[in-house]
């Protein structure tokens, strides 16, 4: 074959390959997915109030709804979507049957989910043009009580501003028992639009029968209507929201939780509390005998000074001397201004020692010098620990004591259960959807009472006797610390005192100052201490300074850094509906009487096609 016959072949083939696929193509019909694409002639209800034998309201509501689709295949009917309950009061939907214009029936599934019942209407064959749909169901506790009004209402969306679609009219017939009509209280209201619109309508009533409509009305617009009946003419159910497992059971949790703290704290202060003392302050100007700044710190409840005050103890006392490295440097500025060096351990009592080998090391070198803004984690570690070890030392020895009793326990394990009786409630809540904000905070705020009476209830270390008589003798040395001049030298010139030092002589009232230097940072009033023995030293510089001058901002600068790397080593480690579904949600407010708004009252709801 030739070039133009191999030619000829390829086109024939293809043609006869392509024929039947455009045949194929011609004769399948073209589906349209948007079924949202329609609207509606009219839609209709006519609802029929009652009331049961215990006197709860009933209705029958018969819904014609008329849907114009398209020509072409689209829909194959539609979803009829309505609310499962009105403000918590379940509406106990029943569909009695679907029809059409002529009474016959149409098909449906019903599937509850997410809050509605949704009806999808029709089979899998497509549907064409104006197309009825006509719904007969019922439905229970749909006149509702409103406090603000005191008055029972029919509060009703027609047709809910779930759909889409527009609607050439809306309009509704309530049919009045004679037993409601009795008690109308003769107001009643219509409105129509988005939710929350206040535009009014028209509103007739024609023998108990009341009747509006509106058109046309808009995709997500519903006509509503308020009729308003006597107060307590209708029985409301009683809801789950209303049991006293939600309203009570969380409270009187909560007061429990509460008495037990109150009880708790009433424990703590009157009857788990240090020894009384002696209870007159005497002022004295030595320090005690026997002890050291961190325990005396642990005694009148001063952790956080401890270390700095026993430092500026060790200097004084010629233990340690302190280096200014940057003479004149702005205070607060470098951490890592002052060194320390060891001059001696002797006169080091045995938790004494312990400090200066974890500043120093187990050879405690004579000449080492350390700098405390720089130490390395584990020497911050250790000293951050010495608050904690210096608690269990005054337990050891008397000074502190833990409390006994079966109050804790007993107190404890009922606090606990208390919060454990919260889970039921939460599960019942749940199960009925009430569990709301009321509960969760009354719960939580019970688990922090509960987490505030574990730490009120946590066995304190209370002073003894002994400690007692530690903690007022250290009381005198900040009252001696604190007073004036003149009244210091009144107590140094007192018998007691003049025993103890001769006020004529200058070095000596100097050393005992100086001396008293650490329980001046035990308490807090150091700048005022430094500068007192700043004018004792007439511009001189004490012993265990070096490099600079003494004034309360060096002495301020050194306690500062001194206790710049304290702290714990720290580790860390990485590693359904439609449309519909924002509708249905009904005021809690009435509005036969005015005020009210479209898409405020309950049923309603929604859908679309399908």
């Amino acid at each position: 074959m030739n070039r133009a016959q191999v030619l000829g072949a390829c086109v024939a083939l293809a043609v006869g390959i392509a024929a039947p696929v455009a045949a194929a193509s011609a004769a399948s019909p073209v589906v349209h997915e948007d079924t949202s694409a329609f609207s509606f002639e009219s839609f209709d209800a006519q609802y029929y109030l009652d009331l049961d034998a215990a006197g709860h309201a009933t209705t029958r509501v018969v819904e014609t709804l008329v849907a114009d689709f398209p020509q072409f295949d689209q829909n194959r009917g539609i979803i009829r979507a309505i609310p499962l309950d009105d403000q918590g009061y379940s509406l106990d939907i029943a569909m009695n049957s679907v029809t059409d214009e002529n009474g016959d029936p149409v098909y449906y599934e019903r599937n509850d989910y997410d809050g509605f019942a949704e009806f999808a209407l029709g089979t899998d064959e497509f549907v064409h043009g104006p197309t009825t749909y006509v719904l007969d169901y019922t439905m229970s506790n749909t006149i509702r009580h409103f406090a603000d009004s005191g008055v029972d209402e029919f509060y009703w969306d027609i047709n809910g501003t779930g759909w889409a679609q527009r609607f050439g009219t809306v309009s509704a017939h309530v049919h009045v028992s004679d037993r409601l009509a009795a008690s109308l209280t003769g107001a009643a209201s219509c409105y129509v639009g988005a939710y929350g619109v206040t535009t009014p309508c028209d509103i007739t009533n024609d023998g108990g029968v009341f009747a509006a409509s509106a058109g046309p009305v808009s995709g997500y617009e519903t006509l509503t209507v308020a009729i308003g009946f006597v107060g307590g003419t209708v029985v409301q159910p009683t809801l789950p929201r209303d049991s006293w497992i939600v309203q009570l059971a969380p409270k009187v949790l909560l007061g429990i939780e509460g008495l037990l703290v109150a009880i708790g704290i009433l424990i703590r202060t009157v009857i788990w509390r240090d020894a009384r003392g002696r209870g007159t302050i005497i002022a004295q100007f030595v320090p005690p005998k026997g002890s050291h700044l961190l325990l005396d710190a642990n005694i009148v409840k001063r952790p956080g000074s401890g270390l700095q005050a026993q430092l500026v103890d060790f200097a004084v006392r010629g233990l340690i001397n302190i280096i200014d490295n940057h003479p004149g440097a702005p205070v607060g500025t470098d951490s890592t201004r002052f060194s320390i060096e060891l001059k001696t351990a002797d006169g080091a009592d045995p938790h004494e020692l312990r400090v200066l080998v974890m500043l120093f090391g187990m050879s405690l070198q004579p000449g080492k010098r350390v700098n405390p803004g720089q130490f390395s984690a584990a020497v911050g570690a250790s000293l951050y620990g010495l608050p904690a070890a210096t608690a269990s030392f005054a337990i050891e020895e008397g000074y502190r004591a833990v409390v006994k009793g079966t109050a804790p326990m007993v107190m404890g394990r009922l606090a606990f259960w208390t919060i454990v009786a919260f889970v039921p409630i939460w599960i019942w809540a749940t199960i009925f959807d009430v569990l709301d904000g009321t509960i969760i905070w009354l719960s939580f705020g019970t688990i922090a009472l509960g987490i505030a009476l574990a730490i009120i209830l946590s066995r304190p270390k209370v002073l003894t006797d002994k400690g007692a008589e530690a903690r007022d003798y250290l009381l005198g040395l900040r009252e001696y610390l604190t007073i004036a001049e003149e009244d210091r030298m009144r107590v140094l010139q007192s018998p007691s005192g003049a025993q103890r030092i001769d006020v004529t002589d200058r070095d000596a009232v100097v050393k005992l100052n100086e001396r008293l230097l650490g329980y001046a940072v035990l308490w807090g009033v150091e700048d005022q201490w430094a500068d007192k023995l700043r004018s004792e030293y007439v511009g001189g510089t004490p012993s265990w300074i070096e490099g600079g001058s003494f004034d309360a901002g060096v002495l301020r600068g050194f306690t500062a850094s001194s206790v710049a790397s304290v702290r714990p080593i720290v580790t860390s480690s990485s590693g359904g509906g439609g449309s519909w579904s924002s509708s249905g949600g009904s005021s809690f407010s009435s509005g036969s009487s005015g005020g009210g708004f479209s898409g405020g009252g309950g049923g309603g709801g929604g859908g679309g096609g399908r």
